[in-house]
């Protein structure tokens, strides 16, 4: 593992394990307000596939999903399995910004969306080698 990867495991660990953590406990005290101001200036799309998943049971499990992944990147035994655990979920993410928040209605909500995915499929990318196991 290169010093590079090694930095971006860390940061991308602390990152996951923040936004998890920081957007679970906002929703846990305020709960989710489909009429937000900010929720408001996007797409209708948007807005409606975001309300769907904020309203059912993803929206917690998203989150707590996110936690575990935080937690995991930032051991050295089982960061591999966090990364691979969050992949799914950093998919979803930078498709939901790319699909339904172009122009981007809030710049901090779409860097916020890309600062979480993009570092995981780099980190993927960069640790292709750990994959052989699983093709073989």
């Amino acid at each position: 593992m290169t010093k590079f990867s090694k930095i971006l495991k860390i940061t991308l660990g602390i990152l996951v394990l923040a936004f998890g953590i920081m957007t679970l406990i906002d929703f846990i005290t305020k709960g989710y307000n489909p009429k937000n101001e900010e929720l408001i200036a996007f797409s209708p799309q948007f807005q409606t596939l975001h309300n769907a998943i904020m309203e059912s049971y993803l929206g917690y499990t998203i989150r707590v999903i996110m936690i575990l992944c935080g937690s995991l990147m930032l051991t050295k035994k089982y960061w591999f399995i966090g990364l691979l655990i969050y992949l799914p979920v950093a998919v979803n993410i930078l498709a939901m910004h790319l699909f339904y928040d172009l122009p981007p209605a809030h710049n901090f909500f779409f860097a916020s969306g890309i600062v979480v995915s993009v570092p995981a499929l780099l980190l993927l990318w960069l640790e292709r080698k750990k994959l052989k196991v699983f093709i073989y």
